[in-house]
């Protein structure tokens, strides 16, 4: 698979608004391809000394040649989450115009979807999972939701990692709803005709 994020144009950001106290990694950030609501700007990543920074806010010992690799994992999740939203909007809602306008990282909230399939239908729970609060071109706002599950050892080689992303329109509206239900049966019309 190749790297989503096109490397052509990056542009990098030395500010860091929200820096940890380290100098040991760089500052410089990355703009993703995700636009920033009430912008004509693009998201910014996390520069190296961010994500150390919230690592280590979060307890999690990492070492320090490892932080270029999972930031780029981080990166590139976010780049799949994002393909994934666009096509909701695209395909599901007839929309070509949105942007992200803000996003919560919800690691300890079970979707109801999450809850369903770890606590009565015996699946593994989420690892993590998030909002994303999506505005449209008209001003209306869409959350998603995103359950991030580790992927099957089988579906990697040795030692590649693998995410399985299950991002969807929250339940916060009829037309979600029925843009939810209508994915289910072409996803299962699909598998029934192979």
């Amino acid at each position: 698979m190749s790297c989503p994020i096109d490397h052509s144009n990056l542009t990098t950001d030395s500010s860091s608004d929200c820096a940890g106290n380290s100098t040991d990694y760089s500052t410089g950030r990355i703009a993703s391809s995700i636009p920033k609501s009430g912008t004509e700007h693009t998201w910014l990543y996390p520069s190296p000394d961010q994500f150390h920074a919230a690592m280590q806010r979060k307890g999690h010992q990492v070492h320090k040649e490892d932080i270029s690799t999972i930031l780029l994992m981080h990166n590139v999740v976010n780049e799949q989450c994002w393909q994934q939203v666009s096509r909701w909007e695209r395909d599901s809602f007839g929309n070509d115009t949105f942007a992200l306008k803000r996003f919560q990282g919800r690691p300890d909230k079970l979707s109801p979807k999450a809850w369903l399939k770890s606590k009565i239908l015996g699946y593994v729970r989420p690892f993590d999972r998030h909002d994303w609060i999506v505005e449209r071109k008209d001003g209306a706002e869409v959350r998603y939701v995103i359950d991030f599950y580790s992927g099957r050892p089988s579906d990697t080689g040795q030692g590649q990692v693998s995410v399985y992303l299950d991002v969807r329109p929250a339940l916060d509206s009829p037309r979600a709803l029925i843009a939810r239900l209508n994915n289910w049966f072409q996803t299962k019309r699909s598998d029934w005709s192979k």
